[in-house]
C-alpha cells in the first residue's frame, strides 16, 4: 500500500472513527450466552462506545479520484440490556395477556468486538482534499452481548 493511501485515511482518521461509532449502534444485538443462560424477555440492548481501534488496512480498489480500504474495527462497548420485571407482572383481564409495572435495566462489563469495515475516500488531487463517501461494517450477523 503506497504512503499516499495511508495519508488520506489518516486525513480523515476522525470523520471514519465517528461514522463507525454511529453505525455500530445501528447494529443487531443479541443475548451472547450459553442457550441455557439466555432468557426470552430482553426487550433492548443498547450500546454505547468507549472506543474504536482500527487495525489490519488494506486497499480494496483504487481508482483515479477513489480508493477504498478494508479494515478491521476493534470497537470497545458498554452494554445496557432492559427487560420487563418478572416480579411485578399481572395478568389484564381486558387485554387477555400479561404486562409487567417495571423495567430492569443491567449495566454489563465493557465488552469489545471486532467488525470488518470498508472505507471508501473521495481525492482531489487539484484541490488537495479528501472526503470520506460511505463507511459500511460488514459483521457477520448479530452482535453478541454477554452480562
Amino acid at each position: 500500500m503506497t504512503q499516499d493511501y495511508l495519508e488520506y485515511l489518516n486525513q480523515n482518521l476522525e470523520e471514519i472513527e465517528e461514522r463507525i461509532t454511529e453505525n455500530f449502534l445501528e447494529l443487531d444485538f443479541e443475548d451472547g450466552r450459553h442457550p441455557k443462560e439466555q432468557v426470552d424477555f430482553v426487550d433492548e440492548i443498547e450500546v454505547q462506545v468507549e472506543e474504536v481501534e482500527i487495525t489490519n488496512i488494506s486497499v480494496l480498489n483504487q481508482e483515479e479520484n477513489t480508493v477504498s480500504f478494508r479494515l478491521d474495527a476493534s470497537i470497545t462497548f458498554l452494554p445496557k440490556l432492559s427487560f420487563a420485571d418478572q416480579d411485578t407482572a399481572y395478568y389484564d383481564d381486558e387485554e387477555e395477556e400479561y404486562k409487567t409495572l417495571e423495567t430492569v435495566t443491567i449495566e454489563s462489563d465493557l465488552q469489545t468486538c471486532k467488525v470488518p469495515v470498508e472505507v471508501t475516500i473521495n481525492i482531489d488531487k487539484e484541490e488537495e482534499v479528501t472526503e470520506v463517501e460511505s463507511v459500511h461494517l460488514k459483521p457477520n450477523g448479530a452482535i453478541k452481548v454477554t452480562w
